[in-house]
């Protein structure tokens, strides 16, 4: 159950879906950020999954993908969102992006994968 696409790497793995960011993604436009989700709903056969999102060389997300976030489609069939981020200008604007508005599921940033998996357990 392994989907490659042109911005990522997505799969499920004991529970819980895995979506690893292609190394050379700088910036999440609308296009990657639709892209994505969509990608969950294969992998995930529109079954709910707490999600692993390892954000790799990221350090923009655009307006348009802002606005996207905002809605409730990016969160369907998702139970939580850890985010696995070694750098702290994706973490500030992932904050910018996640934690201004209430979203519809938990979202909490890590830098271990096994802390964010250990966090995840709780919403299979």
């Amino acid at each position: 159950n392994l989907i490659l696409s042109e911005f990522t790497e997505t799969w499920a793995e004991k529970g819980v879906i895995i979506q690893k960011l292609n190394l050379s993604i700088k910036e999440i436009s609308l296009p990657i950020a639709k892209q994505m989700v969509m990608d969950r709903k294969i992998v995930t056969n529109e079954m709910p999954m707490p999600i692993l999102v390892i954000v790799g060389n990221v350090v923009n997300v655009d307006r348009a993908s802002t606005k996207y976030y905002q809605e409730d489609e990016p969160y369907l069939n998702i139970q939580a969102i850890a985010m696995l981020i070694d750098n702290w200008v994706a973490k500030v604007i992932g904050n910018l992006v996640f934690k201004v508005k209430k979203n519809p599921v938990p979202i909490e940033f890590f830098n271990s994968k096994a802390k964010a998996i250990a966090w995840l357990e709780q919403y299979k």
